[in-house]
């Protein structure tokens, strides 16, 4: 009886290790350094969104230009910086008791440091030579804002919160062209004013869509396994 049960119990240990194989799967992985030039435009909103809304595109309306760095250090993963200058139009905002009641164009030069991720590897298999690339990116910076002539609001640095897409075409391997589109969340405490504006919201909205092109530097590549199961 006891050999009987171990004779069952090794073939059982068998016959799962037949049904479930685990095995190492591996990725040929080149980290990837990208150099961007972009130009766009931009949408103010503000804590007027609902009114600024209703403007005609040439009062609402601004534009962009912007350089970018970026470096893919995993498969799914990569990190970028981002510089850009915005320019758009500020006009019927909360400045502490008073209220803009001319459009000026304010100006605001911006740093941001994002996370990366290849959604095609998220939620694809990584390809090293893909001809479409979708990645989404988030992070943090900081933001110098000023009004030129505006003659009682002072500049001002601010914290800055940003989301996005890009997504890439690649016309060769070293050179591809690119559209994004972004939500910046900035700060507008101007004047040293509580971080609250009238309407308690602390921050202004910048929407942006941009198109550009980018320079792709590769790396030596290397073999990354990633174990997996396979179910036979």
């Amino acid at each position: 009886m006891r050999k009987t049960i171990i004779t069952l119990f090794i073939s059982f240990l068998f016959l799962s290790s037949e049904a479930q194989l685990i095995y190492r799967h591996a990725i040929s992985f080149h980290p990837d350094m990208m150099f961007s030039g972009l130009a766009g435009t931009n949408a103010y909103l503000g804590e007027l969104a609902g009114t600024n809304l209703k403007k005609s595109p040439q009062e609402m309306l601004g534009y962009t230009v912007g350089a970018e760095l970026a470096y893919h250090f995993s498969p799914a993963w990569g990190a970028m910086l981002q510089l850009s200058n915005n320019n758009y139009n500020y006009v019927g905002e909360p400045i502490g008791n008073s209220r803009l009641t001319t459009s000026l164009t304010m100006t605001s030069l911006n740093i941001d440091v994002d996370v990366l991720a290849n959604l095609n590897t998220l939620f694809n298999e990584y390809n090293k030579r893909p001809t479409w690339l979708t990645e989404a990116f988030a992070g943090v910076g900081v933001a110098y804002r000023y009004l030129p002539n505006s003659g009682t609001i002072l500049p001002g640095t601010f914290g800055t919160v940003n989301i996005g897409l890009i997504e890439r075409y690649y016309v060769t391997k070293r050179f591809s062209l690119m559209m994004k589109g972004s939500l910046h969340f900035i700060g507008d405490s101007f004047n040293n004013n509580p971080t609250k504006g009238s309407d308690g919201v602390p921050f202004d909205i910048i929407p942006n869509l941009s198109v550009g092109f980018t320079y792709h530097i590769a790396f030596p590549e290397y073999v990354i396994y990633r174990v997996k199961k396979r179910y036979d």
